[in-house]
């Protein structure tokens, strides 16, 4: 769930998995860093 509406599943999917991992315990730049990553997959 994003914190605020987006308008495309992708920017959705990222807010989502930015937000988890931070929720999770990952520090702010790892967390970048893996959803960089995952985007591009």
């Amino acid at each position: 769930m994003s914190l605020w509406p987006v308008l495309d599943k992708a920017t959705a999917l990222l807010m989502e998995r930015f937000f988890d991992n931070l929720a999770r315990g990952f520090g702010f730049i790892g967390v970048l860093g893996y959803v960089r990553e995952r985007q591009q997959n």
